[in-house]
């Protein structure tokens, strides 16, 4: 099956992305899939001459939605440079790791997006969508509308977000999928190790982590907190921030160590990574905003256990009591520190769910099952299609 990986980015660019799109990628080129990546489809815009500057001054002056009119022209390009590309006519199918991309496309080929929120689950749950102007978000629920409507198949990280397709959008459920999402990391942990590495942690200190570069959004100020009440608890507990370089309070700066952006890509940063996740005992995720959770996913796969908000598809990652601690949105810092010191002060019950959570990454969020169970699904869809 050859399949054309479309996309209006560089995917590959994992400093400046994710790297969950990426791994799509590969996950499909080791189901067997020949995959022709196409990244970025649109180069960067010509310098504008004094001509364009001109016309693009008149639209300011007298077309009111003109930030509308600009995104519908962005993917109109999108959609004709894939009709355009070489490689078009020797594929079998179009898969896209968004609905933006292909929701212009007009060209013959089955399409397929691989996703983990629609549009409505966006505006629900984001701020910055939700400050959008009416007409640019009515335009995006079009988008997203047309894209569906369009795709001969639509991949979902979580039942959260297909569940939106089908009840919003009207989505066919027999063109619905959902594959979840694999580990967001270049290597994965071996049983014995993962056993060594829980058997060394320390017993008398709480080791905490935090992950995010959106950290407000993600509920930094409640993990500060927290650990400051699990020490007014006089319960010695220890927190590593990873993502944004940020304020610390100053009731909180003898606990707390910022360790800002890490690159994964870069050995040694990796490296760093891997020490803070595998030494920690819990990552500390109070999210307020949240379409899926790979920071909870990669805890998981290292055996520390994941206390998150439940919000989003969180809660099909985490299972209460189970591979995890959930916990609700109005939860606040002291609530997070009651269980976390619960769960650390009984043993077996923490290391319980430590394997539980390492299993179920093993099981559930591994890329090459995940890549195998998409190209099946893209299979069967071709051959209904014919």
């Amino acid at each position: 099956m050859k399949i054309l990986f479309v996309s209006s980015y560089d995917v590959a660019d994992l400093q400046n992305g994710n790297g969950i799109d990426y791994f799509k990628l590969q996950a499909l080129q080791a189901a067997g899939c020949d995959v022709t990546p196409v990244s970025p489809i649109v180069l960067s815009p010509a310098s504008r001459n004094i001509v364009s500057r001109g016309i693009l001054k008149f639209e300011r002056l007298f077309i009111s939605n003109l930030d509308v009119v600009q995104k519908k022209r962005f993917l109109k390009k999108i959609g004709a440079a894939i009709a355009a590309h070489p490689a078009h006519a020797a594929v079998d199918a179009i898969v896209c790791p968004n609905h933006f991309d292909i929701s212009f496309y007009r060209g013959p080929l089955p399409v397929f997006f691989w996703s983990d929120a629609t549009h409505a689950n966006m505006v629900a749950l984001y701020a910055h969508h939700q400050i959008k102007s009416d007409e640019m978000k009515q335009f995006e629920h079009q988008v997203q509308q047309r894209a569906i409507d369009r795709a001969s198949g639509t991949m979902w990280a979580s039942k959260y977000a297909m569940n939106t397709a089908l009840s919003i959008y009207g989505a066919d459920p027999s063109r619905q999928l959902v594959t979840r999402f694999g580990l967001n990391l270049p290597t994965s942990l071996q049983l014995d190790e993962f056993e060594e590495i829980i058997g060394k942690r320390d017993e008398r200190t709480i080791r905490l982590m935090f992950i995010g570069f959106d950290y407000k959004r993600k509920g930094l100020d409640i993990a500060l907190r927290a650990v400051v009440e699990l020490n007014n608890m006089s319960v010695p507990a220890l927190l590593d921030t990873i993502g944004g370089f940020h304020y610390v309070p100053e009731e909180a700066r003898n606990y707390v160590t910022v360790h800002g952006p890490l690159n994964k890509l870069e050995p040694r940063q990796l490296a760093a990574f891997e020490t803070i996740q595998r030494s920690s005992h819990f990552l500390i995720f109070p999210t307020r905003a949240d379409v899926y959770c790979m920071p909870a996913i990669e805890a998981m796969a290292a055996g520390c256990v994941p206390v998150v908000s439940d919000v989003g598809g969180i809660p099909e990652i985490v299972t209460d009591g189970e591979t995890g601690i959930v916990l609700p949105l109005s939860a606040g810092p002291l609530d997070y520190a009651k269980s976390i010191k619960g769960a650390f002060d009984d043993r077996q019950r923490y290391l319980t769910m430590c394997r539980a959570g390492y299993a179920s990454s093993r099981a559930n969020h591994q890329w090459d099952k995940i890549g195998e169970t998409a190209a099946s699904f893209i299979k069967d869809r071709l051959a209904t299609a014919i």
